[in-house]
């Protein structure tokens, strides 16, 4: 893939754009990790959470974290609701 820019009287072709991890499972994941780490946080084993946390569905986890935490997940900032995404790319300049 190609993309050819320009800013100003700077032209620069993208050539190579690559997405590292999950983005579609970065969410449910990330869900998991904040309700795992905030009942460790809360003075539970890494086991102890784990084994609360083992099959439950999203609502449950909102629940959790609401009920237990005062945590509404889905208010929290996009950034930290949809987990991580590395973008990799290739940048020519053309003069």
């Amino acid at each position: 893939m190609k993309m050819t820019f320009q800013f100003g009287c700077l032209n620069f072709q993208l050539t190579e754009i690559k997405s590292l991890g999950a983005p579609f499972r970065g969410h449910s994941k990330n869900q998991y990790n904040t309700c795992f780490w905030m009942l460790v946080k809360s003075g539970k084993s890494e086991t102890e959470a784990y084994n609360i946390l083992k099959g439950t569905q999203k609502q449950e986890k909102n629940e959790i974290l609401f009920q237990q935490f005062g945590i509404n997940y889905k208010n929290l900032p996009s950034m930290y609701r949809q987990g991580s995404c590395i973008l990799k790319t290739e940048v020519i300049f053309v003069f």
